[in-house]
């Protein structure tokens, strides 16, 4: 992609995107398709944020199921197939084992219920449905696991995918629509004309001068830059030394948080952790205290590795931006589903969500810069339209 700065100048756009993120990319992707004028702008590197910082699955969340979040389950695990299905080269099927252990928080009887309608909520999918495992079944597919007290557990799928090729990918769509795409482009502040929005000025961080981008509407996708999240770190590990076939989900002996192993060529991705936080997201990092958490839980599941923090080839932090986060409630208990909203300038803000179901939120939100701009509606097609790597 050519960064063509002075393109931002070219007209008024139908819409410009703030934040260059899965969020921000996949919105630019779909208001390209409709057909509206396009531009989107970005502070750093594309998927510089949070975007780059996750555990790269694209997962229906079946730890939802637990808290009784059903339409998020469904959305998600939608989202997940539609994805697999346009985007083969970059989200892949990914086969998880899930040991169940003597006093377990979650039972063998009550996993087996909620792969059942996780099953059922993704419809028909050949070869890609679980299966319940006894001892023997476990240890056959990860022999690496702690045996004590294990009788027996589950496989399933969900999918895996590289969250900034994936970003990179909806942006360079976006571009092929025929959308403006700048990164190390600052928005700065808003432009208005009898109180209603008309643009914003942007910045060139590579030149310090500053343009006004013309616009008919604003969607702010800035992320955890805009509103308050919760810290989520993850390290990296030899995968000869933790010693997993696969991607292996964890329940953390230290809180019982759902956490996972996850292969990644000849290293093996553990996390995440979930706290709240005031860090700034430009300089999040894990903790001393997050990277023994997160060690504490691999090893209990593979005792045989004994991981210290020598073994750490390497580790990242993100912040989840979160549409609410009340007072007193356990961060891993508040919801990750999204808010489209408007802030005092008009612009639409969008604030929570996951990874998984960018591609249904960015049409939410053209949907909503539609009517914004009293627009014919247009439906999306980013639901059928091949998604490919550059």
């Amino acid at each position: 992609m050519l960064r063509t700065f002075t393109a931002l100048e070219s007209g008024v756009f139908d819409v410009l995107i703030i934040g260059g993120g899965i969020t921000g990319a996949g919105v630019a992707r779909d208001a390209a398709m409709r057909g509206m004028r396009v531009a989107l702008v970005e502070k750093n590197d594309w998927a510089s944020g949070t975007s780059s910082k996750s555990s790269r699955l694209v997962h229906g969340g079946i730890r939802y199921l637990e808290r009784g979040e059903l339409g998020l389950v469904r959305e998600s695990v939608r989202e997940r197939e539609i994805l697999l299905r346009i985007a083969p080269d970059l989200v892949k099927p990914l086969e998880f084992t899930w040991p169940v252990y003597r006093r377990a928080r979650l039972p063998k009887w009550k996993l087996q219920l909620g792969l059942t309608m996780y099953d059922w909520l993704a419809g028909k999918r050949r070869g890609r449905r679980h299966h319940s495992l006894d001892k023997t079944g476990v240890l056959t597919l990860e022999p690496g696991l702690r045996q004590e007290n294990l009788i027996g557990g589950a496989s399933y799928f969900d999918a895996a995918t590289d969250d900034a090729e994936l970003t990179r990918a909806n942006v360079e769509s976006a571009v092929r629509n025929g959308a403006i795409a700048v990164n190390k482009a600052k928005a700065e502040s808003i432009t208005t004309t009898n109180g209603r929005l008309d643009g914003a000025l942007v910045r060139d961080a590579l030149t310090g001068g500053s343009i006004r981008v013309a616009a008919k509407s604003i969607v702010s996708a800035t992320g955890p830059w805009q509103a308050k999240g919760t810290k989520g770190s993850h390290i990296v590990v030899s995968r000869e030394r933790i010693g997993n076939n696969g991607a292996v989900t964890m329940i953390s002996p230290d809180d019982g948080r759902v956490m996972f192993t996850l292969p990644c060529d000849s290293e093996t991705i553990i996390g995440t952790t979930d706290l709240r936080t005031d860090e700034n997201p430009d300089d999040v990092k894990p903790s001393d205290a997050e990277v023994d958490y997160i060690l504490r839980a691999a090893n209990f599941y593979f005792p045989d590795s004994k991981l210290t923090v020598d073994d750490v080839v390497s580790k990242w932090a993100g912040i989840r931006p979160l549409a609410s986060a009340p007072a007193g409630m356990s961060p891993s208990s508040i919801s990750r589903e999204h808010r489209i909203s408007r802030d005092t300038n008009g612009a639409i803000v969008v604030t929570g969500g996951k990874l998984t179901t960018y591609r249904s939120m960015a049409a939410e939100i053209v949907d909503e810069v539609e009517k914004s701009i009293g627009r014919t509606h247009v439906a999306p097609r980013t639901d059928s339209e091949l998604l490919r790597p550059s």
